[in-house]
């Protein structure tokens, strides 16, 4: 007897996670008769942040997930944010081939490098990269993607870190790297999500920030590959002008 109730108990636990548990947003959707396709997934983040409550009037509910009616675009086009608070960017499907080519093409989009606090435009510096190797940009996103912390999983990999002191812990993130890119048209950007500090002229990425011990806080960081870390040490300089 015991048994079957610890299977019904199980069972019912199954249940109650799964009907909590968002599931992903789907590939296509119909709005005003007009059929959508999603597009991107956490690659293009919305450059107008002002986006309407989920109440609004301007949000469609569909399967009770909400798509938001996206303007700075040329194309028809809709955005809804996944469980990992991602942007699914979805376009009308007459024209969705065009927008994707339109996106996927790094000559529609413009380069930077922010040095400094991200939170405070009074502690920063953005610099514009002009020339610059997609394949070696493509290659530090890819290697920060499979690297960098996820808040949204247990899984992170946190073999090969190094922890070392924060240079100035009064003004912490002073000495943080973004890069990232801005579609000409002022419609998107890619994440400034990702962390990046020079440590002993290499490029590395910022795993963690750890305040555990409050007179000696440090970060664990983790070696971005040689070539591509003395590549966008270049970078950097060059667009400082050093």
């Amino acid at each position: 007897m015991k048994k079957y109730i610890l299977v019904i108990l199980s069972l019912m636990l199954i249940l109650n996670f799964t009907s909590c548990t968002k599931k992903d947003l789907p590939v296509n959707i119909t709005i005003e008769d007009k059929e959508y396709q999603r597009a991107f997934i956490g690659e293009l983040y919305p450059l107008d942040t002002g986006f309407p409550d989920a109440d609004d009037k301007e949000g469609i509910r569909i399967f009770g997930e909400c798509y938001y009616k996206y303007q700075l675009t040329d194309f028809d086009c809709y955005i809804a944010y996944d469980n990992n608070a991602e942007p699914n960017v979805y376009f009308e499907s007459d024209r969705f081939e065009e927008a994707v080519s339109y996106y996927r093409n790094a000559e529609k989009f413009k380069f930077f490098c922010l040095l400094g606090n991200i939170h405070d435009e009074n502690d920063q510096q953005i610099l514009e990269i002009k020339d610059i190797d997609y394949s070696m940009l493509d290659q530090l996103l890819e290697f920060s993607k499979d690297n960098d912390y996820n808040p949204f999983t247990s899984f992170n990999n946190e073999e090969g870190m190094t922890t070392v002191s924060i240079p100035n812990p009064n003004d912490w993130m002073a000495e943080e790297i973004h890069f990232y890119k801005e579609s000409k048209d002022g419609a998107f950007s890619t994440s400034r999500g990702y962390t990046f500090i020079l440590y002993e002229n290499k490029l590395c990425l910022l795993y963690q920030y750890d305040f555990s011990d409050e007179k000696s806080p440090v970060m664990l960081i983790r070696y971005v590959p040689t070539e591509i870390s003395d590549y966008f040490c270049s970078l950097i300089e060059n667009a400082q002008g050093k």
